[in-house]
Order: structure tokens, then C-alpha cells, then sequence
């Protein structure tokens, strides 16, 4: 792939966790998508993190976070969500 596109994204995909290199889309698919899950999980966590220790939802929807996403972990530690 990183012959085609010019991303050198899809070799560290390949090679990551030093395992063997992928026969198939459909292994470069489940890579990637456990990937993105672990990246998502740890920005939520570090939402929760932030709220925590007294940043308000306005103050990390100012930081440029997307506001559903602050008022959703807002809501889940029960803060008041920032107003829409």
C-alpha cells in the first residue's frame, strides 16, 4: 500500500507489535481498527482525566475538543455538560 499512496502509515500498520507481516486487507483492516480503538479509548480517558482534575467541559471544548465528546464524559461523571 505504501507504494501506492506514498504513506509510510500503512508499513508501521504491517510491523507493529514486531508481528509478521500481514497476507491479507483484511489483517491490515483489523490492525488498524484495534488501533483506532485504543487511541479513542485512551482520548476519552484523558477527557475524563481533565474533568477530574477541574477543567470545565468549557474550558476543554475551547481546547478545540469536539463539545458532544466533552458533554457525553461530562454526563458519565455527572458534570453539568457545557451549554450547547
Amino acid at each position: 500500500m505504501s507504494v501506492m499512496t506514498g504513506d509510510k502509515r500503512y508499513e508501521h500498520v504491517l510491523i507493529e507489535n514486531g508481528k509478521d507481516k500481514v497476507r491479507t486487507m483484511c489483517e491490515v483492516a483489523e490492525r488498524l481498527e484495534k488501533s483506532c480503538e485504543k487511541t479513542g479509548i485512551e482520548f476519552l480517558f484523558s477527557i475524563f482525566e481533565r474533568l477530574n482534575n477541574g477543567e470545565t467541559p468549557e474550558q476543554i471544548i475551547a481546547s478545540g475538543v469536539d463539545p458532544d465528546i466533552v458533554n457525553r464524559a461530562a454526563e458519565q461523571i455527572h458534570i453539568h455538560p457545557a451549554i450547547a
